[in-house]
């Protein structure tokens, strides 16, 4: 072979050798981000995996970690990341693989799986409890289950639109035919309702969409809170409208739209041995008595309490409503005596039970 001819031979082959080196790096470097909060305190975290280290950034924590395989969803609950990754098993084989990473203990654990996977963002879930649930890519009827030992596969009644994590280790699923309560592997039908944008699990029992409508979740119903602008005096559950005056220690329950002249006549005294002050001190000598007002008699001091009155206005109406959701989603928590007041079901804490009952109050 003459030099002119190597040379040509040897530089087309360098070529090929570049192509080839460029092709193999350009599929290993991915450059993929994920911002994700921890679902126990809010902090933000950033990730970002470029090839097989992932960096975890957050304002106080910073750490490399090496994954071998491409990540398509991320979980993060009290600073333990759940990385659904996509393994190569063979040339055209790929299945899901479970890693989980604390930030405190710095141990990374695997759960492999049998379950087939494709590349690109998947859907992930998780029931706080051990177990978690992938949508399948190909039918969206089925939800794949996997756990530390077992990987499993079941049928919804419906086209599966969302799986939302909730309290009591169950999945909130909506279908094409309504809205279920999935746990383990058996779904319950709580209603035919159904949210038309994504939602997001508040706590507590309470679920909002993108377009900020609420729902209330119970272990049996799923329903809409009807918010309202109009403010009515209504019964009021546990003190029913013209119910008599009942006193327990320092409180005096009373029903919505109670007016001074109403309970001083109801308490049995003169007008002039009563004196009721607002929180701010002022007087108050008409119109409804409200909860957390101070009223004074016989040398004693009371607070009234309206049962669903949660603003001190006498009334119930939506303004108590979005108190007492924005309590269970612990945004701004009441203080007595309007814990008291918000306790319709009487059974010393509040929940979506009463919640429930409150809607329906107004």
């Amino acid at each position: 072979m003459s030099t002119k001819k190597f040379n040509k031979y040897f530089i087309s082959l360098l070529l090929v050798i570049s192509f080839i080196t460029f092709v193999t790096k350009a599929s290993k470097v991915t450059a993929v981000g994920f911002n994700v909060s921890d679902t126990a305190d809010n902090t933000s975290y950033h990730l970002n995996q470029t090839e097989d280290i992932l960096h975890i950034k957050s304002n106080n924590y910073s750490a490399k970690i090496h994954i071998p395989d491409e990540i398509v969803n991320v979980l993060c609950k009290e600073g333990t990341f759940s990385l659904l990754c996509v393994s190569k098993a063979s040339p055209n084989t790929y299945f899901y693989t479970i890693r989980e990473y604390n930030i405190y203990s710095q141990n990374l654990t695997t759960i492999a799986t049998n379950t087939p996977a494709v590349s690109g963002q998947q859907d992930f879930y998780t029931d706080n409890n051990g177990t978690y649930y992938i949508t399948d890519t190909q039918d969206s009827r089925k939800i794949h289950i996997i756990t530390e030992d077992t990987s499993d596969c079941i049928t919804a009644p419906s086209i599966v639109y969302q799986l939302l994590s909730v309290d009591n280790s169950s999945l909130l699923t909506f279908t094409g035919k309504g809205t279920y309560l999935l746990s383990g592997k058996s779904f319950m039908y709580l209603t035919d309702l159904l949210p038309d944008t994504p939602c997001n699990y508040l706590g507590n029992g309470i679920v909002t969409d993108s377009k900020n409508k609420r729902y209330i979740l119970s272990d049996t119903s799923f329903s809409e809170v009807i918010e309202s602008s109009a403010i009515h005096s209504t019964n009021t559950g546990n003190t029913p409208q013209d119910a008599p005056i009942i006193t327990k220690g320092n409180l005096i329950f009373i029903s919505g739209g109670t007016t001074f002249a109403k309970l001083y006549k109801n308490l049995g005294i003169e007008k002039s041995e009563l004196k009721v002050y607002k929180t701010d001190g002022n007087k108050v000598t008409s119109g409804s008595l409200g909860t957390g007002m101070l009223a004074e008699f016989s040398g004693k001091s009371y607070s009234l309490i309206v049962a669903g009155d949660l603003t001190g206005e006498g009334n119930i109406n939506s303004r108590d409503l979005k108190a007492l959701m924005n309590h269970l989603t612990d945004e701004v928590p009441l203080k007595e005596p309007y814990l008291t007041a918000a306790d319709l079901h009487n059974d010393k804490k509040i929940d979506t039970k009463d919640l429930l009952a409150l809607s329906k109050l107004y």
